[in-house]
């Protein structure tokens, strides 16, 4: 029989007394289209002004419940046994020890993935875990009160999202994510997403440096807006 530790995390809430665990499709990135759960922590102290999850940001009563692993992977296998892929995300998952939940879900034979900004004290926790998909979206050009907590986390990304919300995003692709990626030696896919509020401009923006620099970037979509899910 397999044991892991029980840890009490904090999730979003969907409804009075369901946290939010989805199951759906990864709208982004090299898995668009795979279909996965979505497990959405809450707290996040990055705030960027495009986010379209802000009430994830604060612990508020209102808006968070707590799960335990055992619960949390419970409703897992109530929701679709077959399913195996899991997607953390936030919020800031980092801002958790998310390890643990991680490794549980492993143990039970799932496919994990977690998608951060790296800005929360528990980086460090994940960077070991060679079988975890690590998507890093670095926003630290975006955010007044976070930073990016590991540098290592440059050369354990598996894809790296990088939204592009204004001029001053482009100056900071060019001279700081790149080089980093580079001097890390790591050569993963790169997803230049234009910010959904503002797409007007910003997707003429990603197009441009997509054709300015072919074979350093991707267009990257975000299909499950585009298709209404969640």
């Amino acid at each position: 029989m397999l044991e892991f530790e029980l840890m009490t995390f904090v999730l979003h809430q969907s409804t009075e007394t369901q946290p939010e665990i989805v199951e759906t499709i990864q709208g982004e990135g090299v898995h668009t289209g795979v279909p996965s759960f979505f497990i959405r922590l809450q707290g996040c102290s990055v705030h960027c002004f495009f986010c379209d999850e802000k009430e994830t940001w604060i612990n508020r009563e209102n808006n968070s419940i707590e799960a335990e692993t055992d619960e949390i992977i419970d409703q897992l296998e109530i929701m679709n046994s077959l399913l195996k892929r899991v997607v953390i995300t936030g919020g800031e998952p980092t801002e958790q020890p998310v390890a643990k939940l991680i490794k549980a879900l492993q143990a039970k034979s799932y496919e994990v993935a977690i998608e951060t900004a790296g800005t929360g004290e528990y980086t460090q926790e994940i960077l070991d875990n060679e079988d975890l998909f690590v998507t890093f979206s670095p926003k630290e050009i975006y955010s007044k009160s976070s930073s990016i907590q590991d540098q290592r986390i440059w050369s354990r990304a598996d894809e790296l999202k990088f939204v592009i919300a204004n001029q001053e995003a482009e100056q900071y692709l060019l001279q700081q994510v790149l080089p980093k990626l580079k001097a890390a030696n790591n050569s993963c896919p790169i997803f230049l997403v234009p910010d959904w509020y503002n797409q007007e401009t910003t997707k003429g923006q990603v197009l441009v440096l997509c054709k300015q620099y072919p074979g350093h970037f991707r267009m990257g979509f975000q299909l499950h807006k585009q298709l209404g899910v969640y």
